[in-house]
């Protein structure tokens, strides 16, 4: 059986290697470092795929084009997609506001 890949790491593999060619300075870098971000998006949205296979067709699973696969992975799970906002709070404190960035 093949080993499954760890798509988290690969995106934060590309993830690391695009700040490198943004952070060279150099303008011809800058279409690596958008094809590493590219790549880096594309794990992250075939890691999801993966966490909720049983819920996504083969048909899905075969495109590989991440765009689609966020878009239909946002219509079988909710808040895949989106920024989640989070109010936590006890009566008589303050409450505690968090927003977690999340993929469009």
């Amino acid at each position: 059986m093949a080993d499954v890949p760890d798509l988290r790491q690969r995106a934060r593999d590309h993830l690391q290697r695009a700040s490198e060619h943004l952070a060279s300075g150099d303008d011809a870098q800058l279409r690596y470092a958008a094809l590493e971000q590219r790549m880096c998006i594309k794990a992250l949205a075939y890691d999801l795929l993966q966490l909720h296979r049983s819920e996504a067709s083969f048909s899905l699973m075969r495109r590989w084009q991440a765009d689609q696969v966020l878009k239909k992975l946002n219509g079988m799970v909710r808040g895949v997609t989106g920024d989640v906002e989070v109010t936590l709070g006890r009566e008589g404190l303050d409450q505690i506001a968090a927003t977690e960035h999340r993929m469009d």
